[in-house]
């Protein structure tokens, strides 16, 4: 499960990362991989970029990091 923090804590989340993160999972461990949100302060290339609330909805995420898998066994 991935995704950038929300609240007033929240720390910046890049996109890299969670491209990193799809990446890793599906290469090596070919495991589900479910993105959850965008979190309060996304950012791209340390860039902010802006999404509708927590960036919770994925219609207004890139269409490589539209991912919401969930493993075999809760199918």
């Amino acid at each position: 499960i991935l995704g950038g923090e929300s609240g007033p804590a929240a720390r910046p989340c890049d996109l890299h990362w969670i491209r990193k993160a799809i990446d890793v999972a599906q290469r090596f461990d070919r495991r589900p991989v479910f993105v959850k949100q965008m979190g309060d302060k996304p950012v791209y290339g340390g860039e902010p970029i802006t999404f509708t609330g927590k960036g919770a909805d994925p219609t207004e995420w890139p269409g490589d990091i539209r991912l919401q898998e969930f493993p075999k066994a809760l199918q």
